[in-house]
């Protein structure tokens, strides 16, 4: 391998990158657990995502707009103006002070069904990452293309968000299931998607079944940590999915196929029925 200037710059921004997404998720899992209400969890879970997909449809075209008239450069710059700018926010926030003092071994005295949801968790979400590189390398090979597929897929998400929230507060282990079963069958036609046309439709149905799946199964991830140690819990939480985006990422390097890599990925969406 060779290591030259560039490939170390590309190995330094994965270890930044790395250590800034821990410690972001971290501490947001763990403000959203202290916080929360357990009786409206699932709205209040969809909310979030709400707010989070509103903020990322509306970034593809920002981000499509800057590359067309410019070049990754302006884009980038653009990205870390923005983070400088949330700093701002972050300092508002009311400090809290907990006490962690839990040995390293009780952060992993968990539930077995808890290893498996956020494993599979883990495996899905480093799909979702592989699937955007496929759609756009071998299928769309165009940035306004991706651009759009991102933006009607995160629609469609935002406006199921609405009512999955409420659906999980009344009965989360039902629309667990049925997002997960449904999340399993969409996952099965990606391997065969060969079409600009074929991308839309199953990112249509993907962006429904993602969020009937996602809302209760946080959700009550939310809740368990909550009911038990908020730090361990998701320290835990945060590892194991570690290891299930580790583990995707490995089997496509290992079988150099996206259609095995996500027909792997389709079965993992049962995963999340250990949660139930």
């Amino acid at each position: 391998m060779d290591f030259n200037s560039d490939n170390v710059n590309i190995y330094l921004i994965g270890v930044l990158s790395g250590i800034s997404f821990g410690l972001f998720w971290l501490c947001y899992h763990i403000f959203f657990s202290l916080f929360g209400d357990n009786k409206s969890r699932g709205t209040q879970t969809s909310f979030t995502f709400i707010l989070r997909s509103v903020t990322s449809f509306i970034a593809p075209f920002i981000a499509v707009l800057i590359l067309y008239l410019f070049d990754f450069v302006y884009l980038f710059s653009f990205s870390i103006l923005i983070l400088i700018l949330n700093f701002y926010n972050l300092y508002k926030f009311e400090k809290v002070e907990l006490n962690f003092n839990s040995k390293f071994k009780d952060i992993y005295k968990q539930n077995f069904k808890d290893y498996i949801g956020f494993f599979g968790h883990g495996i899905l979400i480093g799909s979702g990452i592989l699937w955007s590189i496929h759609i756009f390398v071998n299928i769309l090979n165009d940035y306004i293309l991706l651009g759009l597929v991102t933006f009607v897929s995160l629609l469609i998400a935002t406006i199921t968000r609405i009512f999955i929230g409420k659906l999980s507060d009344k009965n989360s282990s039902k629309t667990l299931k049925y997002g997960a079963f449904s999340n399993l069958v969409v996952w099965l036609f990606k391997p065969f998607i060969a079409t600009s046309f074929g991308v839309f439709i199953i990112d249509f149905f993907d962006g429904i079944t993602d969020s009937v799946k996602n809302i209760p199964f946080n959700s009550k991830a939310y809740n368990n940590a909550k009911n038990t140690n908020i730090f361990n819990f998701n320290i835990f939480r945060e590892s194991l999915i570690a290891v299930g985006v580790i583990s995707i990422y490995s089997i496509y390097l290992i079988s150099g196929s996206f259609q095995i890599t996500f027909i792997v990925s389709a079965f993992s969406s049962l995963l999340y029925l250990s949660k139930v």
